[in-house]
């Protein structure tokens, strides 16, 4: 119960502005079935998948793409590096001009730039990691989702959120 009550917010596109949450719009629909599958598995990786640490991530990340092989789904992600490796970018509303693609973690942010007069206690460097715990952190919140941020000292918990 609490897998799946993790896995349907990831799952759950955001809402278009201006229209009541939950809407359907014919175009929307289009939009969902192209992008169904990619985002069942995504919500797969960064729900029952974030629970691994990093010895389990390795055996998660082969025993689901032994079961996308198994069940047909080899093309729905990237066979290079890791199921955690990449964000699946789509357009979720009908206006957006975004390319429905899975992409490197890195490549969905700007690259970062130091700025020349900042405190030492200010500087953030974003690695792949506080990246993916960003995006997650965003989806979910955006959505009105309870979360609950855990690790240890140092890895930017508190700045995530603020």
């Amino acid at each position: 119960f609490n897998m799946m009550n993790a896995y349907l917010p990831l799952f759950t596109p955001p809402a278009i502005p201006g229209q009541p949450a939950g809407t359907i719009v014919p175009e929307r629909v289009t939009i969902m079935k192209d992008t169904v599958l990619p985002l069942c598995f995504l919500s797969l990786v960064w729900s029952v998948g974030a629970t691994c640490d990093e010895n389990g991530r390795e055996e998660f990340d082969k025993k689901l793409r032994s079961l996308m092989a198994e069940h047909g789904h080899t093309e729905i992600m990237p066979a290079e590096g890791s199921v955690y490796d990449y964000c699946y970018r789509f357009a979720a509303n009908p206006d957006d001009e975004v390319e429905n693609r899975w992409m490197p973690w890195s490549e969905t942010q700007a690259p970062f730039a130091l700025r020349t007069r900042a405190n030492y206690g200010d500087i953030l460097v974003p690695t792949i990691d506080t990246i993916r715990q960003n995006y997650v952190l965003k989806h979910l919140m955006l959505r009105n989702n309870h979360v609950a941020v855990v690790g240890p000292t140092g890895t930017g918990k508190s700045v995530s959120i603020t």
